[in-house]
């Protein structure tokens, strides 16, 4: 008997392919594949095949059916569509009929749809990067299934695009050791093309190129990052959100902790270093992303009930650093950490423990 939904969708799935494929005019075999969470049809005519997932969400109807395309070893193709007739006509075509995928692209725009416009997009922008003069190219990546990244690397800087509305409109992240500082959306390809050769070549902050390409929006804490006030920005930040999320029903990690937030953020030490929350931790961290330099560092525990509509004044909270470890109110924990943070010395640095392994190399 199944265990999961997903054994069940693809088991259903499995017997709708069995029905469609009952008297192929090419032999075609269907296997069930997976396990736990993970399940597929794998679908296979002679040298070509095609994987099939087939998802449900919570609260959306239908179904999706995920399409994996190969010949031979080689993956050709992606694709995601909500109809069932269009997921069967691809299988029938790529499988029985052995259509060319140049032709299979034509018939059903989503194959590979995100791969297509992310081509196009490097194209343009690789062209007119060329025209400028920088060394800088983009870079298609295909890391998770169907989900595609194109990206332009500098030295520690990087530009992440997008192509929106068919490829009608291209976006980009600007960032800075994977910190994103800024965003732009351009019909005008040649203009952001030229604010990414900006950003990687000359080395501009956002700042003054916000100045020249009037489209890129700076993101709030995108002076204080580069002004090296980034630690300072952050607690202010989230004391800000904390703040705003009081009282107001959902999920909220860092109401319970706005005691001690309010405390630290008034003393110096604690303002640089950098923190994080899994669950309802709080983490410090010497590097603000994942993955963090928390070895050696404290972190802290509520002891009361939390959540937005928590009552404050009666937290208490527990604090573990080592062997260490101290339970007590606001003022008590702070006391305790700051003695901690103290013996650390200027340790912190922008970027992950990944970014700084890769410059020691």
């Amino acid at each position: 008997m199944p265990q999961f939904e997903a054994e069940i969708i693809a088991r259903e799935l499995l017997a709708l392919l069995e029905r469609h494929f009952a008297s192929p005019s090419v032999p075609v075999r269907l296997v069930l594949e997976g396990a736990g969470v993970h399940w597929h049809v794998e679908v296979r005519a002679e040298v070509r095949a095609c994987r099939v997932s087939a998802f449900r969400y919570y609260r959306q109807e239908g179904t999706e059916y995920c399409l994996t395309l190969r010949e031979g070893s080689q993956k050709s193709a992606n694709g995601r569509t909500w109809s069932l007739e269009e997921a069967l006509r691809v299988l029938q075509d790529w499988l029985v009929e052995a259509v060319p995928l140049q032709d299979l692209y034509a018939r059903f725009p989503f194959l590979d749809r995100k791969k297509r416009e992310l081509e196009a997009l490097r194209r343009k922008v690789d062209a007119v990067l060329e025209r400028l003069g920088s060394p800088r190219r983009c870079l298609l990546r295909e890391p998770l299934g169907d989900f595609y990244t194109l990206t332009v690397n500098g030295e520690d800087r990087a530009c992440e695009l997008d192509a929106l509305h068919g490829g009608s409109e291209a976006r980009c992240t600007f960032l800075h050791l994977g910190t994103r500082l800024a965003e732009g959306k351009a019909s005008d390809v040649d203009g952001l093309s030229t604010a990414i050769s900006g950003w990687l070549d000359s080395g501009v902050r956002v700042e003054p190129l916000q100045r020249e390409f009037p489209f890129i929006r700076i993101e709030p804490h995108a002076p204080a990052y580069e002004a090296g006030r980034y630690a300072e920005w952050r607690w202010d930040d989230a004391i800000a959100r904390a703040r705003e999320s009081q009282g107001v029903k959902g999920w909220a990690p860092l109401v319970p902790l706005l005691p001690l937030l309010e405390r630290m953020a008034s003393r110096p030490i604690f303002r640089r270093f950098f923190f994080f929350t899994s669950h309802d931790t709080l983490c410090f961290s010497r590097c603000p992303r994942h993955p963090f330099s928390t070895e050696g560092l404290p972190y802290i525990s509520p002891r009361f009930k939390g959540g937005p509509m928590a009552d404050l004044t009666e937290a208490r909270y527990s604090a573990h650093c080592g062997e260490r470890t101290l339970e007590g109110g606001p003022e008590e924990i702070c006391q305790f950490v700051e003695g901690i943070l103290a013996t650390e010395g200027d340790t912190t640095f922008y970027g992950s423990t990944r970014d700084a392994v890769d410059e020691d190399d």
